[in-house]
Order: structure tokens, then sequence, then C-alpha cells
């Protein structure tokens, strides 16, 4: 690859050379994960259960089934899927293949078998290093050393030179495996967005509401979210769409059509069907798509039922296909759109991770552990330097924005509480690098520079596994 890398760098741009490096790493790593969920004989791999019917909605259900693919890739060992039928969405034998592809070849355990089998220790996961299968306790009990931010080393070496958030990326690939559609559903997502003018710009507007609001997030109104798509709009389209859009829904309407039509488009997700309606009135300017089907199972009632799987896997992958996301990220559905979204390789820039805009908390792993932050270069405010690049940085795990969208953290050594654009707060490289030494290399070998190679088996002999204390809510 490093022979490659030179040569390319010779003849196209940096945004070129990333593109393909990023199809080469991602492609790799897919195939890495596919090995190991169909092994060649499922009688003698070393298995992973995990229990599918977590008691919570789908997004944290599957950040759930992320957690035990972690261990599983960690481990080497195929994960396998137990309490699939009957569980909270899945109300058919074939609910899951209906919707997304098998995760394995290796079939679906049974929860008898899992009650008899050692569980992971979280704090030495290769304890039971010699058992043919072990079972995973949800994250909430407990993050191991191979939960994020850890990730395979020889990956976070790759993926460094075409993403800024490399951990994100790597929930991303693990999320986006388990995503992978049926073909039903990969045949309604193409003329799904056949019928609805699906072009660019298209913002993902995900408008968290219902049962949510009582103890997990706050009520945001849909102004906050749809400014910043007017900001977008403002800078990928020429001056005055407003008014072109106007001048056409007033001819639409004389012309007895309701149709909305704008170079403006937004795809709007909700658990609240109201809500489409009301953005659709007050922001007549901008073309509104939305999934019936999504809206209408996405209610209370309706959620947990064959309709409800579909439906909020559709609106996450269509919201994962639009060019910016604006949500919440207290929400696991904004969350998880923006994961996928940094791995899906339709969508041109090589280096996703920062568009998205969540009106009220920074993106966080469910249940991770906390970790020093880092500055991603020196910000001054008023003419006063705040923070130097580099320095070391502690921020909660799961918070809110202030009115301006910034974050306050705390400046290692000094103890001084400062309050930083999000974009500047970023991974410190080492703890990026010390959380990933645990971790097995993934990658082909000639994808690995050996040098790293050699130095990073020594490192992950030498580095005890030692699980931090977890910070942040896994039911969010």
């Amino acid at each position: 690859m490093a022979d490659a890398l030179v040569s390319l760098g010779q003849s196209t741009s940096l945004q070129e050379t990333q593109a393909w490096l990023r199809q080469e790493v991602t492609g790799a790593v897919l195939q890495a994960l596919h090995d190991l969920q169909h092994p060649p004989d499922c009688s003698t791999a070393r298995k992973l259960l995990c229990n599918l019917n977590k008691n919570c909605g789908f997004g944290c259900q599957i950040h759930h089934v992320v957690h035990c693919f972690a261990q599983a890739v960690a481990l080497n060992r195929t994960m396998v899927l137990y309490n699939v039928y009957p569980s909270n969405y899945i109300k058919a034998p074939t609910g899951w293949e209906e919707v997304l592809q098998p995760v394995t070849s290796c079939g679906e355990a049974n929860e008898a078998d899992a009650q008899s089998l050692p569980k992971l220790n979280v704090k030495e996961p290769k304890e039971h290093s010699d058992a043919d299968a072990i079972v995973v306790d949800v994250i909430d009990n407990g993050a191991s050393s191979y939960d994020p931010p850890a990730m395979p080393w020889d990956v976070l070496e790759a993926v460094q030179l075409f993403k800024s958030r490399p951990q994100i990326w790597w929930v991303g690939v693990l999320t986006s495996y388990l995503l992978r559609p049926s073909s039903a559903s990969l045949a309604r997502h193409a003329a799904f967005r056949a019928s609805q003018q699906w072009g660019s710009p298209i913002v993902g507007v995900h408008i968290r509401r219902t049962d949510k609001l009582d103890m997990e997030a706050k009520l945001h109104q849909p102004e906050e979210y749809m400014t910043h798509v007017e900001r977008l709009c403002d800078q990928r389209l020429p001056s005055g769409w407003q008014e072109r859009a106007m001048q056409e829904q007033q001819q639409q309407e004389a012309a007895g059509s309701h149709a909305q039509h704008s170079e403006c488009s937004i795809y709007l997700a909700s658990d609240e069907p109201a809500v489409a309606a009301e953005v659709r009135q007050a922001y007549r300017h901008i073309h509104v798509i939305t999934n019936d089907n999504g809206l209408q199972t996405s209610s209370t009632k309706q959620r947990y039922s064959s309709g409800g799987f579909a439906g909020i896997y559709d609106d996450i992958m269509h919201l994962a296909a639009c060019d910016i996301i604006v949500g919440t990220f207290s929400s696991q559905v904004s969350r998880m759109a923006y994961e996928v979204a940094m791995v899906n390789n339709t969508l041109g820039a090589a280096d996703r991770a920062f568009n998205y805009h969540s009106v009220d908390s920074m993106w966080y792993y469910g249940g991770q552990v906390g970790y020093t932050k880092c500055a991603a270069s020196d910000y001054t405010d008023k003419g006063v330097a705040i923070v130097k690049a580099g320095q070391e940085l502690h921020c909660p795990t799961v918070h809110e924005f202030n009115a301006a969208g910034y974050m306050q953290c705390n400046l290692s050594g000094s103890g001084l509480d400062v309050v930083l654009p999000p974009q500047l707060v970023v991974d410190c490289g080492s703890t990026l690098l010390s959380s990933s030494r645990t971790f097995r290399p993934i990658l082909p070998e000639g994808m690995r520079r050996p040098a790293a190679a050699a130095q990073a088996a020594e490192e992950q002999a030498e580095v005890p596994h030692v699980a931090a204390t977890t910070v942040a809510s896994a039911d969010h």
C-alpha cells in the first residue's frame, strides 16, 4: 500500500488520494468482518453469543450488538445472536432477514445455550480464551478495553490518513456491517429516492419527540434544526433560492398542485407524524421529503412491530445518505445515522466527520469509558489565548452545548474551565493508540507498515487489560 500511495500522490490531489485510501481500507475491513462472520466450519468456529432482545429501542438494541461485535472482532470469535425472535421489533421468524442480511452464516443460538456459557470478563477479556463459546453482557454492566475508543491498531493507523475521528468511523463500520440491507430493502430504498427527486444539497433532519422527551432529552423546536438547513443551502446554492422556490410553489398552487419543489431539500424523520406538517407549513421554500411508513410506524403504539422495524431502519439509512445530518446526538437514531454516514462511500467527500450539527450533545458511544481529549489547534477568544494545540482537555462524555453551540471542558493541569467550538475538541493520538494496542490486527499484511506491526505486537503483549469506569449511559 505504501508504494501505491507514493505513486498515487504524484499524480492526484490529496482529496483523491484520501478517497482511494478510504475505499481500499473500508473494503478490506468489511471483508475481514465478513470472513469472521462466515467461518469455513461453524461447528468448530469459536463463538461469542449476544442477546439481541435488550429491552430498549432500535438504536439502543443495535448499539448493544455493536458492543458485542467489537468484543468478537478483538477476540477473533464469530458473533452469533440469540433471542432474535420474538423480540421488540422481530415479530416473525424471518423478520430480521426480510429487512437486513443475516449477521452470520452460523445461524442463531438459543437462550438455554447462552445461560450455560461463561461470561466475558470485562476486566480480563481474555480470561476464557480456551472456551469454545462465551456470552457478552450488556455494556451497562461494564465496558471492556475493547470498546471504543479502542479499535484494531492497524485499522487506526490507516484510517487516520483519511478520517479525523477514526474511532467514530470504527463504530460506523461495525454498525454498517450489521445494517447491510436485504435485497428487498435495497430495492425499496432505491425506488423511494427515485420517486422523491432525491438530489443535492439534501439535509437529513431527525426531530425527536414523544416518550424520548420524558427522561432522555429536552424539547427542541423545528426552527432550531431548520436554521442549520437554511445555512447549508445558502452556502451551496446560488443566491435567491428562497424566492425562486416560493415563486414555483405559488405557480404549483395556482395550477391546483400541492407538491413542493425547491433547490433545497431535507429528508425529515421523526417519531411524531405531526412534525412533518408543521415543518412543511413553516418552510414552504424547502422541499420536505418524508417516508410515510416510517412516520406512521414510529408512534409509541406502532414502533414495536415488523412495520416499525422496517420504518426506523429506512429512516436511518435515508438520513445517512444525506449530505449533512441535523439532529440530537442524545438520540441513538441521530448518532447511528451519523456513524453510518461516516462509512458511506457514495457521498463523495473523504472525511464526513463534521458533516453534522447536533442541537443538544456531542457524539458519544453509549456506555463508553471516559478518556482525555486534546485541542486540535491554538484557540483565542477576543484576543485572549484559551488553549494551545495538543493541550489535554477533560470534557464530559454526555453534555449539552451552550446557546452558541460551544462545549465546556476542563484544562488538564490548571483545572480551568474553558468553552470551545466542538470541532477543536479531538481525540489525542496517544490515547487512541494506547487504547487500540490490546486489539489484534485485522487488515491484510500488505496494508500494514512493517515497523509499526512489529512495535504494536510487542506493546500488545505488555499492555494489561484494564477496564475503566463507565461514564456514559447506553440507554439514551
